[in-house]
């Protein structure tokens, strides 16, 4: 039988060091493009232990050429560390519009189940 996973992804984005440097919907639009590879890196792992969940909030800084120049875990409710590493990868692999004035720093909230 075919499990379904489900990811909600709760935004809580614009923590800017310059307001409408980059658009809040463009950010969150990014994001939603890369959900199936983000929801991967949970599915590998909740096969291995079905009661895994939980949420991973990650501050990460758009850079001046739209690129993620870094990311942090800074709320992990988790607790699986190849999740949580698969996760950053991700984000940093995600190509942002150029912000318009200057870098951007953002939180992003996942929050992981199986039900």
């Amino acid at each position: 039988m075919k499990k379904t996973f489900y990811l909600t992804v709760f935004c809580i984005v614009g923590l800017c060091f310059s307001k409408q440097s980059v658009n809040d919907s463009a950010i969150q639009k990014r994001i939603r493009a890369k959900l199936k590879p983000i929801r991967q890196c949970y599915q590998q792992q909740v096969l291995k232990d079905p009661s895994l969940a939980g949420k991973l909030s990650y501050k990460f800084v758009i850079g001046l050429k739209g690129r993620v120049t870094a990311v942090r875990l800074v709320e992990n409710s988790l607790n699986n560390l190849i999740v949580e590493t698969c996760v950053a990868h991700e984000i940093a692999k995600i190509q942002f519009p150029k912000p318009k004035k200057g870098i951007v720093e953002v939180v992003y909230p996942f929050t992981f189940n199986s039900k």
